[in-house]
């Protein structure tokens, strides 16, 4: 509800689009989602995509989705916004869990953790898709990794 808030008071912050894209995942509210990461990346000021996903609710929203974010995956590398490109592959990888390319996923989250290092959460969502395409050992490193950082999480 408060990251619902934040984008109704402010449609164009790109730290609630990405959050609440994200939360809808979780919640496997997928259409949502797609909308909300549709709208983080083509608001997101320092990722200049040349298109918009202006019809969300066709058949091919999530591929339209990804290839958006891959877009702006290249831009923010381009640009040498690791930040930028931290937060595109954080999406991505959501993306690719929905869609069930776990590989790509994990890809997309090993990156992102070489970047940032320090973010438990990037861990933790390493740890999911990992422990999601069956690789239990790999995943339970991830975790540990993820409670290292912060043992109450």
């Amino acid at each position: 509800a408060c990251l619902e808030n934040s984008v109704e008071r402010d449609p164009y912050s790109t730290e609630a689009l990405l959050s609440l894209g994200v939360s809808y995942v979780n919640e496997l509210k997928y259409e949502q989602a797609l909308k909300h990461l549709n709208n983080w990346v083509t608001h997101n000021p320092n990722l200049e995509v040349s298109f918009n996903v202006e019809n969300i609710d066709d058949g091919n929203a999530l591929d339209k989705v990804k290839a958006l974010l891959n877009q702006a995956k290249d831009i923010s590398r381009a640009n040498g916004n690791e930040n930028d490109t931290v937060d595109v592959l954080e999406a991505l990888g959501v993306i690719y869990n929905v869609s069930r390319e776990y590989d790509e996923a994990a890809k997309c989250f090993q990156a992102a953790t070489a970047t940032r290092p320090g973010d438990y959460q990037l861990w933790n969502k390493l740890g999911a898709t990992l422990a999601n395409n069956s690789q239990s050992e790999e995943a339970q490193n991830a975790y540990q990794k993820a409670l290292s950082i912060k043992p109450k999480y």
